[in-house]
């Protein structure tokens, strides 16, 4: 459990998170585990790349949520809406879904509206 690696030592933590990770490792029997190299490095990107004008941490946006979930969209859509807010629509087409995102401030702080 995720909450429980809090509680350990700095040793202890990086054994426990390893073998955390080892449980999704799509091939266990190497050293390396490309399902956790991704997920941090969606961690990575959602922080600089989604925090805004207002410089809030990436992490806690919706872009940032939806990125770390799923990874980069297949397809990205920009256009204004009736109002001139700006709309972003992300496309995955492997899970045949969308995400729609739309910045009411103008500030880069897109809140999802759809998805």
């Amino acid at each position: 459990k995720v909450s429980n690696l809090l509680d350990e030592d700095e040793e202890d933590y990086q054994r426990e998170l390893h073998k955390f990770w080892k449980q999704y490792d799509p091939t266990p029997d190497t050293e390396y585990n490309e399902l956790m190299e991704a997920y941090y490095s969606r961690i990575d990107y959602a922080a600089l790349e989604f925090s805004g004008i207002s410089k809030n941490n990436g992490l806690s946006t919706d872009r940032g949520k939806i990125y770390i979930q799923h990874g980069k969209p297949d397809n990205i859509e920009r256009a204004s809406d009736t109002r001139g807010y700006v709309v972003e629509t992300w496309i995955y087409k492997n899970l045949n879904h969308r995400f729609v995102f739309v910045d009411k401030q103008g500030t880069g702080n897109f809140i999802l509206i759809e998805g």
